[in-house]
């Protein structure tokens, strides 16, 4: 049996031709400082790296490269981009590619907020409240 809940997601996606002109806009609701966790060169060889930054320094969005995404994301590498945010102040995270970096980016946002340094923290600390259910 499953216990009562509430989920509520509220996701908004843009499409079409000229939906990365709306990128800055939305970022900059977040905040004027923002961490682009992406994997790989392919962002960057193809030119979507260059069109993103461009977009986002039109409302002078300070942006943090977090280039340290690989296929099933080590939570060491998480650490890297928690301790990113706190450092240097950064009040958004933004995940440009595939599942992997999706995934780091909630991750890494989730522990930019936590009272730890490592996410497997977080990891162990909703198990065990699991285990007390």
């Amino acid at each position: 049996m499953t216990n009562d809940f509430t989920f509520q997601n509220t996701t908004k996606v843009h499409f079409g031709r000229n939906a990365m002109n709306k990128l800055s806009s939305e970022v900059v609701q977040y905040g004027h400082s923002i961490l682009l966790v992406y994997g790989g060169t392919f962002l960057k060889k193809c030119g979507l790296y260059d069109k993103i930054v461009n977009e986002l320094k039109k409302e002078d969005i300070t942006i943090y490269d977090y280039d340290l995404v690989k296929p099933n994301p080590r939570h060491t590498d998480i650490n890297i981009g928690g301790r990113m945010c706190r450092d240097h102040g950064i009040e958004a995270v933004l995940g440009i590619g595939g599942g992997s970096a999706i995934d780091s980016a909630k991750a890494i946002a989730a522990l930019a907020l936590a009272d730890t340094d490592n996410c497997w923290d977080m990891v162990m600390a909703a198990l065990e409240r699991i285990r007390e259910e």
